[in-house]
């Protein structure tokens, strides 16, 4: 009888916990599928959508023979001078949209977005567009096709 109550107990404060989690509001959350940024929401759709119906998602990695959309590769070794952290000739890859850049450092979770009007400063970021995160998460693949280019940052933000 005990093991009986403590098992619907259990049930029922699962079912509250459950029940709060899917009330909340999700705002807080860095998440594109979360968040209120319909042009992020509506990009991690696309992606889910097309890998339900089939779809391979490493497709989405390679670039296309007119290149990816509107974005471009860069790769290289990259120096940050800065208090905040030293990086010295450190390989890195990276995807540009139209306004940044976002680098990521080869064997290191570090990942910098820099403004494409000037490559030495720089500000260290913890989530970046999904497009831009499908892009970066094969360095191999980025590797082969982009742009040589080596960057000095003497200012992290």
């Amino acid at each position: 009888m005990n093991d009986t109550m403590k098992g619907i107990s259990i049930l029922l404060l699962t079912a509250v916990a459950i029940s709060w989690v899917l009330n909340q509001d999700n705002e807080g959350f860095d998440m594109a599928f979360l968040t209120n940024d319909s042009a992020e929401r509506s990009a991690a759709l696309q992606i889910q959508q097309s890998i339900l119906a089939g779809a391979d998602p490493t497709q989405n990695q390679e670039p296309t023979a007119a290149g990816v959309s509107d974005l471009n590769c860069y790769r290289g070794r990259v120096s940050v001078y800065d208090e905040q952290m030293s990086l010295e000739k450190q390989e890195y890859i990276s995807v540009a949209n139209q306004t940044s850049i976002f680098l990521r450092v080869a064997r290191q979770k570090i990942i910098l977005e820099i403004p494409i009007n000037d490559n030495t400063i720089a500000r260290r970021v913890m989530s970046v567009p999904v497009e831009i995160a499908v892009e970066l998460a094969d360095m191999q693949k980025l590797e082969e096709g982009c742009a040589r280019k080596d960057l000095i940052i003497s200012v992290l933000k």
